[in-house]
């Protein structure tokens, strides 16, 4: 009630008093908040849809809450604004589209196929029963900028130590009374590379109110004090861990009998490969940069176990 509420113009579904100040409509007439609070639908859907279209909505967000209030989340993916984070119970074998707890379920019925990219590059798809995953270029390339990056470290660095001997050379002019502004260059912008703008998650649905599902998260990026290709390969490395992991669990809700397929890796890694990579790995456990569940992870799929 009160300033802000409107007691003559009441929500079509519910009856109750709706905001004065930007009240969301349909069909032109203003809905409560509780109401309003239950969309989780595509952009601009409620704009075409008639007061009987939204009453059913309601009613289907009503039946769904019975899932809103069992959801676990086992996995996410932190997407490039929060409330869009994608979640995933793998014990129910469902999913969310978004962080807000009102946010609808959706079940493993609800999924036909799903991709997951950085940038324009397939990482893992669905493909019938299977799920494909493909070796990427980028650690490739990232290697490659190796000098590059260390020039770039080197760069900041000295600016840096010139940046402190100006402020150390101008408390000293102001002890000694000279109060001029200094004419120095405070430290010149350095424009690190973004070698991975995005990861996209695209799924196919099948579900009365979404066809589809396109989320992004940001790729790594270089640490603009102290920029180091190896630190930026281990939180990549990380993401596509942890990005397998979804696609391992979102195929299962398609076919939980699913194989899984490399696609462009060596057919036969030598087993040596793989016990120096567990090897880095605990090495990386111990130093504290990754902790004992990820290493453990990472060394199941080193040994294909």
């Amino acid at each position: 009630m009160g300033l802000f509420t409107n007691n003559k113009k009441l929500c079509p579904v519910c009856n109750s008093p709706t905001p004065r100040i930007f009240p969301t409509a349909v069909e032109g007439m203003p809905i409560c908040k509780e109401c309003n609070r239950k969309i989780d639908l595509p952009d601009d859907m409620v704009k075409q849809m008639s007061v009987a279209e939204f009453r059913q909505y309601i009613d289907f967000w009503t039946q769904n809450k019975a899932l809103q209030d069992a959801f676990t989340e086992d996995l996410r993916l932190v997407a490039s604004y929060e409330a869009n984070n994608f979640l995933v119970d793998t014990t129910h074998g469902w999913f969310r589209l978004k962080e807000e707890k009102n946010s609808l379920v959706f079940e493993a019925s609800n999924l036909v196929s799903f991709q997951i990219l950085e940038d324009n590059e397939l990482l893992f798809e669905s493909a019938g029963d299977v799920l494909k995953c493909y070796k990427s270029n980028l650690p490739d390339q990232v290697k490659e900028m190796s000098e590059e990056i260390s020039q770039l470290a080197v760069q900041i660095q000295v600016n840096e130590e010139m940046e402190r001997m100006e402020r150390e050379r101008q408390r000293e002019r102001e002890r000694n009374g000279d109060t001029s502004s200094s004419d120095y260059h405070y430290r010149p912008e350095i424009s690190l590379p973004v070698p991975l703008q995005y990861f996209y998650i695209e799924l196919t649905l099948n579900h009365p109110y979404w066809g589809e599902y396109h989320g992004k998260k940001y790729g790594p990026r270089f640490n603009r004090s102290n920029p180091s290709v190896g630190a930026y390969l281990r939180e990549y490395e990380l993401n596509v861990d942890c990005l397998h992991e979804i696609a391992v669990a979102l195929m299962q809700m398609i076919n939980p009998n699913a194989t899984e397929v490399h696609e462009g890796a060596d057919t036969e890694a030598p087993a040596s490969d793989a016990v120096s990579e567990i090897k880095r790995y605990k090495e990386l456990m111990d130093a504290g940069i990754i902790t004992e569940a990820e290493f453990t992870a990472k060394k199941r799929q080193l040994l294909g176990i």
